[in-house]
């Protein structure tokens, strides 16, 4: 009987310690897997932004003015609206790069474009504010069009600060890539007396590097839960290739054929400074098993750039028909919502 009773007890404790040795065997696997993987960390966002621009004007009606040699009256300016549109940025990164930085590769691409017209019944007129004014006249329909891709790559060095009383600092530096690129096109007619159609083409490509700095800075609110605010600045220097075209028509209606036309042409290679900031507010949630820490972020943003491509604008034909408006000194923003994950293993 003692027998039996001892060798009960040498079972039930040979079951009570299986469970633990097998946990331990399941820690000691999990850590020595973790230790294996490299210290990364990567993440996608898919962002939702609407491009602002400056002078984006294309047109101005009246339905009070009806001579256009000696205008008299009130009138109406009609601007390209962008819409929002989707886009993706992704990072990649190291922990512990070099010296205690981290380093990590960001790159940004969203595209945008616009569409509208007007038309202007007589004896109302319809000018547009895009052809030259030596192939600009008083028409009756105007249309224009707007698009631009826009794209970013960051190149990174970030360092953390940690406190349990003030959340966590994770300033950063590096260099940055702007690719920019937009294209403005309008079309006018008038085909009251003699019909004319005038047309006007811009396009400017900016491609440059610079300088990146700024910091991110974490607040938790529960274990897993927090907030977050982003703010940097850049400053790019690159160069704008811009090509300009305004050509003018004129049409025989009985011959159905272009009896006239006029073209100009221009273009410019210009370097120039663009410089930029970006602020970044949102919440963040996160999760951490065996060592790798799960993140999804949502959030609202803001970024502008100085000195921005936009279209020349001519004073006047003849002897100034080369005088124009700056073609760099616009403002090009952009600003939405985002929402991505984050890995970090």
């Amino acid at each position: 009987m003692r027998k039996l009773k001892l060798g009960q007890a040498l079972t039930l404790i040979m079951l009570c310690l299986m469970p633990k040795a097998a946990c331990a065997q399941c820690d000691w696997d999990c850590e020595e897997e973790c230790s294996s993987f490299p210290k990364l960390d990567g993440g996608v966002e898919f962002i939702y932004w609407k491009p602002c621009m400056d002078d984006l004007d294309y047109a101005v009606t009246s339905s009070e003015i009806t001579n256009p040699f000696f205008p008299n009256g009130k009138g109406r300016y009609h601007y390209l609206h962008p819409r929002a549109e989707p886009g993706i940025r992704g990072r990649l990164g190291k922990n512990n790069f070099l010296w205690g930085f981290n380093f990590f590769f960001e790159g940004t691409y969203v595209a945008s474009s616009a569409c509208d017209s007007k038309i202007e019944s007589p004896p109302g007129i319809a000018w547009t504010t895009l052809l030259h004014p030596a192939h600009s006249f008083a028409g009756t329909h105007v249309s224009a069009s707007w698009n631009m891709h826009y794209q970013t790559y960051d190149f990174l060095l970030s360092n953390e600060i940690n406190s349990c009383c003030f959340g966590r600092l994770v300033p950063f530096f590096g260099a940055r890539i702007l690719s920019f690129d937009e294209s403005l096109y309008s079309q006018a007619t008038d085909l009251v007396i003699t019909p004319l159609i005038g047309y006007s083409k811009y396009h400017a490509d900016f491609f440059g590097a610079g300088m990146i700095g700024g910091a991110e800075y974490h607040f938790g609110l529960t274990e897993n839960l927090g907030l977050f605010a982003k703010a940097s600045a850049s400053l790019i220097a690159g160069e704008t290739k811009s090509h300009y075209r305004s050509e003018l028509e004129v049409v025989d209606v009985a011959l159905n054929d272009v009896v006239a036309d006029g073209e100009l042409r221009f273009k410019a290679n210009e370097s120039l400074l663009m410089p930029g900031y970006h602020l970044a507010i949102g919440a963040r949630f996160e999760e951490e098993f065996c060592d790798i820490k799960m993140s999804l972020r949502i959030g609202y943003e803001f970024i502008e750039w100085r000195n921005a491509p936009n279209q020349w604008r001519f004073l006047d034909d003849g002897e100034n028909s080369a005088i124009a408006v700056s073609s760099n000194s616009g403002t090009f923003g952009l600003h939405g919502v985002f929402a991505g994950f984050d890995v970090r293993f």
